[in-house]
């Protein structure tokens, strides 16, 4: 059986912060939806063999349109998503299709994702067995308690997680079902989950360009960065 390479997006959001009228990964992006710029970039990798969609469930017929009217021949399963985000994750992995060596996990609003990205994180993940994708913070970062600062860590050890996040397959199922048994069932990162099952997890120098679009804001700064490209 020929092994494979998997991502899972994640399109389960209803996008409250973006209030608009559809979910945020279905809003234009220079006239195109988002989530179809986040497709293409799997679609066009040659590492990735197959890509699953977590989708809300309202929307699962409509991106099967927008899929076949893109022409995203890597796209085999649409599948609804949960109620948490832990179990939209844990549905795409169940998902994968027979042969899956490595899945990367990646937000369906995340649509710059690049090759280099991709790659570096697969090869992370095949090397330790999960990996995140994480850049530096510009910012101090504050620990508070209430209205108060109870301490300010040294930056220079913090960083920003992104997705994708990469994993051997065995690795990442392993670790949401040990989640569940433990009665975790909210979790907000798969990396989280395969720390707390005791595994390592390899960091890879992200990028300040793989934005994670969540409000009006951020949508015009895409629309920048695509701008800038073309």
């Amino acid at each position: 059986m020929n092994k494979k390479d998997v991502a899972i997006v994640l399109a389960g959001g209803i996008g409250v912060r973006m209030e608009a009228s559809r979910p945020k990964q279905f809003l234009d992006l220079s006239e195109k939806p988002i989530i179809i710029h986040t497709l293409e970039r799997f679609e066009k990798n040659i590492q990735i063999s197959l890509v699953a969609v977590v989708c809300h469930m309202d929307y699962v017929e409509y991106l099967d349109e927008l899929v076949k009217k893109n022409g995203l021949k890597k796209v085999y399963k649409i599948i609804p998503g949960g109620e948490t985000r832990q179990e939209s994750s844990f549905i795409g992995i169940k998902n994968c299709s027979p042969g899956t060596e490595c899945v990367l996990i990646h937000d369906a609003v995340r649509p710059f994702i690049d090759d280099k990205i991709i790659e570096d994180t697969l090869t992370a993940a095949k090397e330790t067995g999960a990996a995140g994708t994480v850049i530096d913070t510009a910012d101090t970062i504050v620990v508070t308690e209430g209205h108060f600062i109870k301490e300010i860590p040294d930056r220079k050890n913090l960083k920003r997680i992104q997705t994708p996040q990469g994993f051997c397959y065995k690795t990442i199922t392993e670790a949401h079902e040990w989640a569940l048994k433990k009665g975790i069932k909210d979790a907000t990162d798969d990396c989280g989950l395969v720390l707390a099952m005791g595994r390592p997890v390899r960091a890879v120098s992200g990028s300040v360009f793989n934005i994670k679009i969540t409000d009006q804001a951020d949508l015009s700064l895409a629309e920048k960065f695509i701008a800038m490209v073309q």
